[in-house]
């Protein structure tokens, strides 16, 4: 596995954090679109950002702050990836 120096690792932790913000996002906006395709289109987008977030997160350290945010912010989407069966249907 990659390791990272810690001035790097931060960085990658402030971006995943930026990612999980952006895959809500992402669900935001296919809950409230009209149009089925583009829903679908960013159910899936907030997908692909999950599987992203969790390989890398096994490249970096986490302290426990961090953990318990990571822990938190991506139980939440998972929760929102399964009530939408994105992550079933594709």
């Amino acid at each position: 596995m990659k390791t990272f120096s810690r001035e790097t690792e931060k960085t990658v932790i402030d971006i995943l954090l930026t990612d999980l913000d952006l895959a809500m996002t992402f669900l935001n906006t296919a809950d409230t679109t009209q149009i089925e395709e583009n829903a679908r289109r960013n159910r899936q987008h907030a997908s692909r950002a999950y599987d992203q977030i969790v390989a890398t997160l096994q490249a970096v350290t986490l302290n426990e702050e961090q953990q318990a945010l990571f822990d938190d912010k991506l139980s939440l989407l998972r929760s929102r990836l399964w009530a939408s069966n994105e992550r079933w249907s594709n």
